[in-house]
């Protein structure tokens, strides 16, 4: 017999498999115990919401921008060098690079 413990950390324990089916346990705000067998359903249906959800941090927008945008930078600054005689090795490597990096890029955003 375990609890009370609120539905969230129920679904915790489950997706860890923390819990048995023989345990009881009792929910926050209830004084009868309940055997997990008669929660099963619940508690899965919560496990698989909770991993579908993403896991992002909130950051990853910017860094997804950043990506795409050092290729372009890239592109940008090796048609400024090959336009330069003294940097022109250097700016047709830059634009190599970059349109590797931009074939890559759209492959893996329309695979």
């Amino acid at each position: 017999m375990r609890g009370p413990y609120s539905f969230e950390i129920l679904t915790m324990m489950w997706t860890r498999k923390e819990l048995r089916l023989t345990d009881r346990l009792r929910k926050d705000g209830t004084e009868s115990w309940v055997e997990v067998t008669r929660m099963v359903k619940s508690l899965d249906q919560a496990a698989h919401a909770q991993s579908d959800e993403a896991r992002n941090p909130p950051s990853f927008g910017s860094i997804i921008f950043l990506t795409a945008l050092l290729p372009i930078i890239g592109l940008i600054m090796g048609a400024v060098w090959l336009s330069q005689p003294r940097y022109r090795s250097a700016g047709g490597a830059l634009l190599a690079i970059s349109v590797v990096f931009m074939f890559i890029w759209c492959a893996i955003l329309f695979r």
